[in-house]
């Protein structure tokens, strides 16, 4: 009866054995073959939409809450100042400084001469005017001078002053006019400044050009 017993448990260990083997040949050619393996195989990369990097990141004008953010539908923001490279977002009022700071000063303005009489007029005009280095009066000094650039003009017309085709910038001028039965002499004598005093005392003004001044005759 025992050995029935031991018989029937030796026989069972070899189906189990047998069993097993099959498993382990199975899982082997599995892997052999270039399945899918944890930990060690060919795995799968979602996939990513791009992210939208705009070209300029713009601050919202009006001192609003959305300075910075991305337009939708990558266009630009509304109206404001760009960001310099690397991202970095410029407010308003710090590109009003940075504009500042690069502008030029200047210590002339070009001329304008505006008839708004009814009646045509020719006006004369003497320039204080830098040269090489040098303030000058141009075509000469006042008092000493009979000289006088000459500019005739209708009703309602405006020129800019010029000498030999170039526009004429000057500090302060001398100016006069003449029509049929009137003149007007109240700069002959008197200097008419164009450029006023800053701040620190000095006749300049800081800008990004020359800007104009506009002489306008009236009645």
């Amino acid at each position: 009866m025992r050995k029935s017993i031991l018989g029937l448990m030796l026989a069972a260990a070899a189906v189990v054995l047998l069993l097993g083997g099959d498993a382990m040949a199975q899982r082997g050619g599995r892997g052999r073959s270039g399945g899918h393996r944890p930990g060690g195989g060919q795995q799968h990369k979602p996939h990513h939409k791009p992210h939208h990097q705009p070209h300029h990141q713009k601050q919202g004008g009006g001192g609003g809450d959305g300075g910075g953010s991305e337009a939708p539908g990558g266009d630009e923001a509304p109206s404001g100042t760009e960001a310099p490279s690397g991202g970095e977002v410029v407010t308003e009022s710090e590109a009003t400084e940075t504009a500042t700071a690069t502008a030029d000063y200047f210590d002339e303005k070009y001329l304008t001469i505006r008839n708004s009489t009814a009646q045509k007029v020719r006006f004369f005009v003497l320039i204080y005017t830098e040269d090489e280095g040098s303030w000058v009066w141009v075509p000469g000094t006042p008092g000493k001078t009979k000289k006088a650039l000459s500019v005739d003009l209708e009703p309602g017309k405006s020129m800019k002053l010029q000498m030999d085709n170039e526009p004429v910038a000057a500090q302060k001028i001398r100016i006069w006019a003449k029509g049929a039965d009137k003149a007007w002499n109240q700069y002959r004598n008197t200097d008419l400044y164009l450029v006023e005093l800053d701040a620190t005392g000095e006749r300049r003004y800081q800008a990004a050009d020359v800007a104009t001044y506009v002489f306008d005759l009236k009645e």
